[in-house]
């Protein structure tokens, strides 16, 4: 099977983006244990403090969808309040360059 790869958006309500950073933090240690995720960043906005992106990269559709229903989504449930918006791109890389 062919590796998969998230970007999401996720947009904090006004003011609230250092607790976004503080959930992902939280929830590092599940997000490393899982075996097929291959990479997994926060990014955040440089020109707002408040918009943030993920990457994600995934063995396999199967990994993501244990990714999707395991502890390391369960750990970024505290986001929910936080969160104003939140966009999900879902993707198939074509060249990876490095990683």
């Amino acid at each position: 099977m062919s590796k998969v790869s998230v970007v999401a958006t996720i947009t904090a309500k006004a003011g609230r983006g250092d607790e976004i950073v503080a959930e992902f933090e939280k929830a590092r240690d599940a997000v490393l244990a899982e075996a097929g995720t291959l990479m997994y960043v926060l990014h955040r906005q440089t020109a707002n403090p408040d918009v943030f992106y993920v990457t994600e990269l995934y063995e396999d559709q199967a990994a993501l969808d244990a990714h999707m229903v395991g502890p390391a989504m369960a750990a970024l449930a505290g986001i929910a309040d936080a969160v104003e918006g939140l966009d999900l791109q879902f993707a198939a890389p074509v060249v990876v360059i490095k990683g």
